[in-house]
């Protein structure tokens, strides 16, 4: 009786919510580095006009390799319910292997997939798993239920009705200098728009922060009364004061360290409020460009890590209120017990 009565005065639903709260942190934080490496040392451009098709794509190629500060491209689109084997997607609709997703490039693959030239192929075909679109695998040559995406080469394919949408380039050139739409437009002839996946990051690591800045906020709340208490334990008072304390040096600190990733995305000065708007109205262009972009052709190497990160951190904040509710109705009755048994 009294081994089950101590069990009781443990809020274990609380505990539970609470350790599925931070699981699910970990694995926001995971995803979180995942996308920020997805597009690490790269930028990602739309082309203008519904893209190019093959023999234009040759040609930029041709004046990438010809331009006199050159940088790594790769020219790359995805077509939804094709055969992947079949070099004619839109003759293959019905064949064997239909309902893949096939990405068709031309250029430096491994500036999409990092390790895809370190990979023994086929001629001209990659296998990439969508959820880790970072470690492509060799392709089989049939339809693999565990390849939901996979990647062939355009030109190995020949010529086939689908045009190129995407550019994928290094950040910089050779020089140092980065690399931007403009750079794009006057070397390589094409007009395009850069798709700023570190809006998404940013996005991400905001979500990221509202975990431990709720966590903080909780716990000093729920201290208050050790330090409104004035005959408390000095112990008891120390800790209800050191945890505001440190919530408030982290988050100086994560402040600081997000200026350096984040800091040129907003105005330097505060009271700009025409810089605050300009920041604005870029976010929002950039933001829309990516949901625009993502209806035709996503990106999943990027989009899969930000919505998983986006999904793990509302569950993980889900949980911590959960916690939060069943660890106030556990206080709620230990506090009406002891009133009881005072009474008694």
């Amino acid at each position: 009786m009294r081994k089950a009565l101590g069990i009781r005065r443990i809020p274990l639903a609380a505990i539970a919510a609470f350790l599925v709260s931070l699981a699910c942190f970990g694995a926001q934080i995971a995803a979180y580095g995942t996308l920020s490496g997805a597009y690490a040392n790269t930028k990602t451009f739309v082309l203008a006009g519904g893209g190019i098709g093959p023999s234009e794509a040759a040609s930029v190629l041709e004046r990438s390799g010809e331009a006199a500060d050159p940088f790594p491209i790769v020219l790359w689109s995805q077509v939804d319910g094709v055969a992947a084997n079949a070099s004619d997607p839109i003759a293959a609709e019905n064949a064997e292997g239909a309902g893949e997703t096939v990405l068709y490039f031309t250029g430096e693959i491994g500036l999409v997939f990092p390790d895809a030239a370190a990979c023994p192929t086929e001629p001209g075909t990659y296998r990439a798993n969508a959820l880790e679109a970072e470690k492509p695998s060799v392709a089989s040559g049939g339809r693999t239920e565990d390849a939901p995406v996979r990647i062939m080469d355009g030109s190995a394919a020949g010529e086939f009705p689908v045009a190129y949408t995407r550019i994928t380039t290094a950040d910089a050139d050779a020089d140092g200098f980065p690399i931007t739409a403009e750079t794009i437009a006057s070397s390589l002839g094409v007009e395009c728009a850069e798709l700023d996946y570190g809006l998404l990051s940013l996005a991400s690591f905001a979500l990221l922060l509202c975990y431990p800045a709720a966590l903080a906020a909780y716990a000093a709340w729920h201290c208050r009364p050790l330090r409104k208490r004035p005959a408390g334990h000095p112990a008891l008072a120390a800790i209800a004061y050191a945890i505001p304390a440190l919530a408030a040096i982290a988050a100086t600190a994560t402040f600081a360290s997000a200026l350096s990733r984040f800091g040129s995305r907003f105005p330097t000065h505060w009271s700009d409020f025409s810089a605050w708007q300009t920041a604005a109205a870029s976010l929002q262009d950039g933001f829309s460009r990516i949901a625009f972009a993502a209806e035709g052709i996503p990106d999943m190497r990027v989009l899969l890590p930000w919505v998983l990160a986006v999904a793990l951190g509302l569950a993980s904040l889900a949980c911590a209120a959960v916690a939060a509710r069943k660890l106030a109705y556990w206080d709620a009755r230990t506090s009406a017990g002891h009133g009881k048994n005072r009474v008694r």
